[in-house]
């Protein structure tokens, strides 16, 4: 059987999620699209980022659940009912290329924990085909972990429930998405939480009420892929707390209140592609040694300016955001431009009151949205010169 890491990587064709102001006609696509996928055997609303995703068409429930005894066809939770339409994540409706649930029912399942869901889900595309046993246990009030998890668990989902402390996990060697968010989390205090845990793909810890991340809180998570830890409390994050993170593609930190951003945090990312820094406090940012980035979202933060180095080193970077700075008095052109394959660059509402002369000039994005400035009183004759691959402003 495909491992849910190759269904994975075999989706990182890119689709970018641009947040509340998204411009019209964007088909960048991104390796969230793989986070939505394999969330999306979880079949709730609550995802990691909720990054929009232009679709995943529905072919049938696909899920068959069985009921406590193992029977085909019954809810395996006290609520009864259906995975119908109507309880599907948004982001779940439309369509998006061949990608199909597939409908055929699957085998039983021996046990379930009560109270919780317990079914099979599958996808088909990209030629990659796969079965990923998920045990469903979102919005039940659980203070710990469920007692009966199938040993081979695939996908658990936690979220929205009671959990305060993260200092053991199930054994489930072949978990590969795990979902603890909008939980109580204050701090994940066991620098060998994860050892049993190795071929995991996706960790979603968002919103939650985490305060610090210890050195060494992820080691042994290689495989990991997406790790969200938006909307929390990190005010204090040691050097080294994501350390053994090689394989890691996508990172969310946003909405965190971060002042700051360290470095030596992402040394140990060689593979990341995306990074999502908004909502937060900053108001500098050092270069990144992210060669691969390809998004870089900084928007809603208190940047006045930008280094002329913040991007050096980038050198395929797609996308960069920096919308809703409202204390950037000015477009930082100078820092934009050695972003040679930029595509899209998003500066809706920065404080700015005047674009000079060469405000923009020689940008290389193809998109460019400076929508939303409010103080904006005057543009200069030559703002927008040589802008040779610009298609849309």
């Amino acid at each position: 059987m495909i491992s849910t890491l190759g269904l994975a990587r075999s989706m990182v064709h890119r689709h970018w999620s641009l947040g509340p102001r998204e411009p019209p006609r964007l088909a960048i696509m991104t390796t969230a699209l793989a986070v939505l996928v394999l969330l999306a055997v979880t079949g709730h609303h609550n995802t990691v980022g909720a990054v929009s995703l232009r679709g995943v068409h529905l072919s049938g429930s696909g899920d068959g659940r069985p009921s406590q005894s193992g029977q085909l066809g019954q809810s395996g939770s006290s609520a009864g009912g259906s995975d119908t339409e109507t309880d599907r994540p948004d982001w779940l409706h439309g369509g998006y290329g061949d990608i199909r649930l597939e409908a055929e029912p699957p085998p039983p399942i021996s046990s379930c924990p009560l109270r919780c869901r317990c079914y099979y889900r599958g996808f088909r595309g990209s030629g990659v085909s796969d079965r990923l046993l998920t045990v469903n246990c979102t919005g039940l009030g659980l203070m710990e972990f469920p007692e009966n998890l199938p040993a081979h668990t695939q996908v658990l989902d936690m979220s929205s429930n009671s959990v305060r402390n993260l200092t053991t996990l199930p054994r489930l060697a072949e978990l590969m998405v795990l979902d603890l968010s909008r939980n109580w989390l204050r701090v994940v205090d066991n620098r060998w939480l994860f050892e049993h845990v190795a071929q995991l793909a996706v960790l979603n810890l968002a919103h939650n009420r985490l305060r610090q991340l210890q050195d060494g809180t992820f080691l042994g998570l290689r495989r990991l892929l997406v790790l969200d830890v938006s909307g929390n409390r990190l005010h204090r994050t040691e050097l080294h707390a994501f350390a053994d993170l090689s394989s890691l593609e996508v990172f969310r930190m946003e909405g965190n209140g971060l002042f700051d951003v360290q470095r030596e945090w992402f040394l140990s990312m060689p593979s990341l592609v995306e990074l999502r820094l908004g909502d937060n406090a900053l108001s500098s940012l050092d270069a990144l040694p992210l060669p691969r980035l390809q998004h870089l979202d900084l928007s809603n933060n208190r940047f006045r300016t930008l280094d002329h180095s913040i991007l050096a080193g980038l050198d395929n970077l797609r996308l960069v955001n920096l919308s809703d700075n409202g204390q950037l008095l000015e477009v930082p052109g100078a820092a934009l431009r050695p972003a040679v394959k930029l595509d899209i660059l998003l500066l809706d509402g920065l404080g700015v009151t005047r674009l000079g002369r060469h405000a923009v000039s020689g940008l290389s994005a193809l998109e460019m949205s400076l929508s939303y400035l409010a103080e904006l009183r005057a543009v200069g004759r030559d703002a927008f010169h040589n802008l040779s691959r610009l298609r849309t402003l």
